[in-house]
């Protein structure tokens, strides 16, 4: 059964790769069941190792890259190859 903190994370990727605004919404949201997403902004896939932003950089999702950037996503975190995040020029 996966956790509280995985669904937050499976949430938030989720959002990302949906509507972007409703992303954008459930980061800055200040409700409390919304809080642990905001946590989860470096969650990674259990098996891949893929952050968030590395789902969103490689499906040249620039908006939803931007946006977990601006919410303090680490571009430098490695999937289990040892990739580490390509970012578009604009965001680097």
């Amino acid at each position: 059964m996966e956790s509280a903190s995985g669904n937050a994370g499976l949430r938030l990727l989720d959002a990302c790769l949906d509507d972007v605004q409703y992303a954008r919404y459930l980061l800055t949201s200040k409700r409390a069941h919304d809080l642990e997403i905001r946590r989860k902004v470096n969650w990674k896939d259990p098996h891949s190792g893929n952050s968030i932003l590395h789902l969103m950089a490689f499906s040249d999702l620039d908006d939803a890259t931007e946006l977990l950037l601006s919410h303090g996503a680490q571009p430098n975190i490695k999937n289990k190859v040892q990739w580490m995040t390509y970012l578009p020029k604009r965001t680097r």
